[in-house]
């Protein structure tokens, strides 16, 4: 089994502490949302769902920004991935954190928890009178859109960053030693010219028939 470059260790490791602190910091908003929960007047005050649901679908887009930022800094200060396998294995980890499956069920947990805080009170709380469906496709959708927008956006920014210094493959550059002739000049090279131009040629000819 093939393990992860120095560089992709990294990658995880930074990646993993920002997708906490995002968790954390929306967590947080959740949570204070929860406290607010109150029964005054002969009425169970809660949060506008719809709010609820763009803090909620907030989280991934915290992620990619700061996944794009963190990128940039360790691949533009390392000098990038030195081959596409270090590329698609830095893409294969970074999907993971833009499943939509990780996400989907938070806004039904929030219910959950709004029922169990009407419940302390005595009371039942009736989804179909605060129409939390509108707010729950609302939520969905805007968890697909995000995550599909987050992946796009991340792996574009690890693809900027594979070296292109490399050495071009044969079928690129082939037949360099029919070119580049060592011959006695005041450069000790020198370039059969009707070599070139006859490769140039076979190329040109080749593409007409593709």
């Amino acid at each position: 089994m093939q393990t992860d470059s120095e560089i992709n260790k990294l990658i995880k490791t930074k990646l993993a502490y920002i997708d906490q602190d995002c968790e954390s910091e929306t967590r947080k908003e959740v949570n204070d949302l929860y406290s607010n929960i109150k029964y005054e007047s002969g009425r169970l005050r809660v949060p506008d769902f719809q709010s609820v649901a763009n803090i909620m679908v907030s989280v991934i887009s915290c992620k990619e920004k700061r996944f794009n930022a963190e990128i940039s800094r360790i691949l533009s200060t390392s000098g990038g991935f030195h081959n596409t396998d270090e590329l698609e294995r830095a893409k294969k980890h970074v999907a993971g954190y833009f499943e939509g499956e990780r996400y989907l069920h938070r806004f039904e947990g929030f219910l959950g928890g709004v029922e169990r805080a009407a419940a302390r009170y005595g009371l039942k709380f009736n989804r179909r009178a605060y129409r939390t469906d509108i707010a729950s496709s609302l939520f969905e959708a805007g968890v697909q859109n995000s995550t599909r927008r987050a992946l796009a956006s991340v792996h574009a920014e690890l693809a900027i960053h594979l070296r292109n210094d490399r050495v071009k493959t044969p079928e690129i550059l082939p037949g360099a030693n029919d070119i580049v002739d060592l011959k006695p000049n005041f450069m000790g090279l020198g370039i059969n010219f009707n070599a070139l131009i006859k490769r140039i040629q076979a190329k040109c000819r080749k593409g007409r028939r593709g």
